[in-house]
């Protein structure tokens, strides 16, 4: 038991982290979008807008499995991306209908579909990571020895998979949406929150069984992340202060 406590808690604290370097990860993305120029530009604008439309897709995709009524797509916005569906409010009718049979059922569905919605980027993650790791035959539990026994092709593969790994990391508002259920009075809100929260949890419970899968995930997107950060840091120095000086120097 208390095994699966800790664990549901590095989890847990692991989305929180990894939602958080997501978004310098982008930040320092666009800044050297925004420094560089022509083709290497165009490269890096690329794979931040891929970035956004495969996170979208992945919201997109659940809602289009569950038959919901999706209102609007938007993959190109300056912000970044949005996807507006539209789902029934059972909980402002529950007064009116709550005897009627199966009313409590779509209910609970509706509300619990709406929460997935929210997680389904990640759950895309995970198929795909098994998919990745079975074709390269990568042990998660032993995958050092595993990455170095590689060919070329397959180093490419991987190489392609973790440029895109931050588009599978939960956003700061998908989070938001495990906890707070909006309805359209405070105590229907604070009721399914706390029932939003519980459905979150048990589902940070399920995630246990794909824990070493969650941890491979964390530590290869870290090592990703380090590395931005260390190319990122010699060009914010190069186009803070080195530039200027080479500039001074030429002309002198």
């Amino acid at each position: 038991m208390n095994s699966i406590i800790i664990e549901v808690s590095i989890i847990f604290w692991g989305i929180v982290l990894l939602t958080i370097l997501q978004k310098f990860h982008y930040k320092m993305l666009y800044y050297l979008a925004h420094k560089y120029h022509n083709f290497l530009r165009f490269i890096i604008k690329f794979i931040i807008r891929t970035g956004i439309i495969i996170h979208e897709l992945s919201h997109l995709l659940f809602w289009v499995i569950s038959w919901a009524k999706i209102k609007k797509v938007e993959l190109f916005r300056a912000d970044g991306g949005r996807i507006t569906f539209q789902t029934k409010n059972y909980i402002w009718h529950l007064g009116e209908y709550y005897d009627r049979p199966g009313f409590i059922f779509h209910l609970f569905f509706n509300q619990i579909w709406i929460f997935l919605t929210s997680i389904w980027p990640l759950i895309i993650w995970i198929i795909m990571t098994y998919c990745i790791s079975y074709y390269l035959d990568i042990n998660i539990s032993n995958y050092k020895e595993s990455i170095f026994s590689l060919n070329i092709l397959e180093y490419w593969i991987l190489i392609i998979y973790a440029i895109f790994v931050p588009s599978f990391i939960l956003s700061f508002q998908d989070i938001k949406n495990f906890i707070i259920s909006h309805q359209t009075n405070l105590a229907s809100t604070i009721v399914w929150s706390l029932i939003n929260t519980f459905i979150f949890f048990c589902f940070l419970w399920f995630l246990t069984f794909f824990y070493d899968f969650f941890l491979f995930f964390g530590l290869f997107y870290i090592g990703i992340f380090i590395l931005l950060l260390a190319y990122f840091s010699i060009n914010y120095a190069y186009f803070k202060f080195f530039k200027k000086f080479f500039k001074k120097s030429l002309k002198n």
